[in-house]
């Protein structure tokens, strides 16, 4: 009984142990190279530069359409504040649009060429 029970350790042990055995045996990955940081940055330009035509195609193109609309908007609304703002300043008078293009010019040039500027 006793030469059954110590062959059933044996085979017990032997079961419990051969994974061990085999992890252990098993070779070591040989170290990937180390890269410097420069190389990495290098490596991430590159990579960003390769997408972005994928970028360009996908995302850009199809909010365009959208951001062309929300500059004429800010535009519009630019414009037509300036405008405001002119006339506020002007109390409502209106000098700037009744006077014509002589008196906008008479600053910064003679009478007599802001008058032949005017009758063209």
């Amino acid at each position: 009984m006793s030469l059954k029970r110590s062959i059933q350790f044996v085979v017990l042990l032997i079961a419990l142990l051969l994974p061990v055995v085999v992890q252990a045996q098993a070779p070591t990955p040989a170290p990937s190279p180390v890269r410097s940081l420069s190389d990495n940055i290098s490596a991430l330009s590159q990579r960003a530069a390769g997408l972005l035509p994928y970028f360009d195609k996908e995302i850009v193109s199809k909010l365009m359409g959208w951001f062309e609309l929300l500059a004429w908007v800010l535009g519009n609304c630019l414009a037509g504040f300036a405008m405001l703002r002119v006339i506020r300043e002007d109390n409502g008078e209106g000098q700037v649009f009744t006077g014509g293009l002589a008196d906008l010019l008479s600053s910064s040039c003679s009478q007599e060429q802001a008058w032949r500027l005017s009758i063209r």
